[in-house]
């Protein structure tokens, strides 16, 4: 169920849903793209992992078919006051903070160091893997709903770097919390 307040005729109204709705967002259509001008939308998340229109019957309204979760970042040239604009960069990792998942879900990391695109598809499934046995029982590390990590072995030199995660597919989820860029200054000329 949810509460929703309509500005437009200055009413409540009850809604309700045939799902647990964990979030909302209003967006432009992908669907309609360019042609409506980014029509602006509301949409819901599920727990179980779909992106709802919430006022159409097409889209996601299946249960079948999900949306691209994208994420990108502007061109990024300062990292520090030793690695500024002007300073070229050698890449060394790029490391992406996410909550862990029990369920298969993967995502893909474009990065584009001065225009060369370099992409990497990974998991962020985790099953605890075990790493010791503890006097209560067998410990692992991570488990479902930690905060985990994956770091990307990444080089070569750039002054510019961009990244755009992409996570897609239905029943797949995606909680992502940072990222981090690791370089150090190239040599001078």
């Amino acid at each position: 169920r949810g509460l929703i307040y309509n500005y437009a005729l200055n009413k409540w109204s009850l809604w309700n849903f045939s799902y647990n709705v964990s979030a909302c967002m209003i967006a432009g259509d992908p669907a309609i793209g360019i042609a409506d001008h980014g029509r602006r939308r509301l949409y819901l998340g599920g727990y179980d992992g779909i992106v709802r229109a919430a006022d159409s019957e097409y889209l996601v309204d299946n249960n079948t078919e999900g949306i691209d979760f994208r994420i990108k970042t502007p061109v990024i040239t300062r990292l520090n006051d030793q690695m500024t604009e002007m300073t070229e960069k050698v890449s060394q990792s790029i490391t992406t903070f996410f909550v862990a998942n029990a369920t298969a879900s993967n995502y893909t990391l474009n990065v584009w160091q001065d225009g060369r695109l370099q992409t990497f598809t990974r998991s962020m499934q985790v099953g605890g893997a075990v790493w010791g046995t503890a006097v209560w029982g067998t410990a692992t590390w991570p488990s479902e709903g930690s905060v985990a990590f994956d770091e990307i072995p990444l080089d070569g030199k750039w002054r510019g770097i961009q990244l755009e995660y992409i996570q897609t597919g239905a029943l797949q989820d995606a909680h992502f919390t940072g990222f981090a860029i690791r370089a150090v200054p190239a040599e001078a000329f």
